[in-house]
């Protein structure tokens, strides 16, 4: 419970935008005109409230919320001038008018200045999560990685075999290939991914692999599957993931990640460190060669959205879309990832193209 109280007690990181990036992303999300309806995105963030109950006073809140992390009267005067416009910019690019007013009663998500959404887990629960990474990491070891740490990050690495340039004294710089950089998503860390992994080596056996974060600059190429960190504006992945409410009836898929949402480490990102403006990767920040992998039936990532978004934007990214997965579906379809390796092999020789190096 000491825990608890640490974590709970942090502030938000970095929640309120900068004063000279704020008409960006305020641009940005009147920009996702064609791609999302303006009502269903209010609703969403008002946990479900007809937007016709939503007055402009209630508008000003979430604004207020999402942009500055403060309430409107917490404002400086040019600031909370700056929101007033902005609403009439809304109200006139989607075509739509607030009442005057404020409604009581009505609340959004404002997941970084509530309470931390935690369920105790019996101590089998853990003991047994630890002996999954035990086992993980002896599977990892076993396909040739080598576990490595730096600034706080704990990575794996597993470099390329010798390439027949480099046997014949070409040199390892003539023959290296730009390495695979695997990025996995919130749960049970890469333990769900283990033969995902081992299909990515025997497709690309002639690059390194690194299970890391990287920087932006360094990237050649790109594959975002289920893609959480795009459009987090949208209130779909909160709602679905951290307001949800638990049934007994759910099935098993729903009810673990239920468990997940509600571990204390992961309860503590969501809470205090999902900043949607930190965390959104817009088209823009795409390099030339990326993928998308979206799944129909993602009840957590708006994939319909996101493939507008990137059609609105005429992202050369090539999007890739299971017909009726679920988040994170692809780890039980061989036929659909496939597909993926294949998609993947054209995206990374695209990277590697003298013209994508150039962009």
């Amino acid at each position: 419970m000491r825990r608890y109280h640490v974590l709970n007690a942090e502030p938000a990181e970095g929640a309120a935008v900068d004063a000279a990036h704020i008409t960006e992303l305020q641009e940005r999300l009147l920009e996702l005109k064609g791609v999302m309806s303006v009502k269903q995105f209010f609703s969403g963030w008002f946990l479900g409230a007809p937007f016709e109950s939503l007055k402009r006073g209630n508008i000003e809140d979430f604004i207020a919320y999402g942009f500055y992390c403060k309430r409107p009267d917490e404002l400086a005067p040019e600031a909370r001038q700056q929101l007033s416009e902005y609403i009439d910019r809304i109200e006139e690019v989607w075509d739509v008018c607030f009442k005057e007013g404020h409604t009581p009663g009505l609340r959004f998500m404002a997941h970084l200045w509530e309470d931390l959404r935690y369920m105790h887990k019996p101590l089998a629960v853990h003991l047994a999560a630890e002996a999954m990474g035990l086992l993980t990491a002896v599977m990892l070891l076993a396909l040739g990685f080598r576990m490595r740490r730096m600034q706080g990050f704990t990575y794996w690495v597993r470099g390329a075999p010798p390439t027949e340039a480099v046997l014949a004294g070409a040199g390892a710089a003539a023959a290296a290939a730009a390495p695979l950089v695997f990025i996995h998503g919130v749960g049970l860390g890469l333990t769900p991914y283990l033969h995902f992994i081992a299909e990515l080596l025997r497709a690309f056996p002639g690059r390194p692999v690194v299970l890391l974060e990287t920087r932006a600059a360094l990237v050649q190429s790109m594959v975002l599957v289920d893609p959480v960190c795009m459009l987090t504006i949208y209130p779909q992945l909160l709602h679905n993931f951290v307001y949800r409410t638990f049934h007994p009836c759910d099935g098993v898929i729903d009810s673990l990640r239920y468990a997940f949402s509600r571990d204390l480490v992961i309860a503590a990102v969501f809470g205090r460190k999902f900043v949607w403006h930190r965390m959104c990767l817009w088209p823009a920040d795409l390099p030339p060669a990326s993928l998308a992998v979206l799944s129909a039936g993602d009840d957590l990532v708006p994939s319909r959205l996101i493939a507008a978004q990137l059609e609105q934007h005429g992202s050369p990214c090539q999007v890739l879309v299971h017909p009726t997965a679920p988040h994170g579906g692809f780890l039980l379809d061989s036929k659909f990832r496939r597909q993926m390796l294949h998609a993947m092999e054209r995206t990374l020789a695209a990277g590697a193209a003298p013209s994508a190096k150039a962009a």
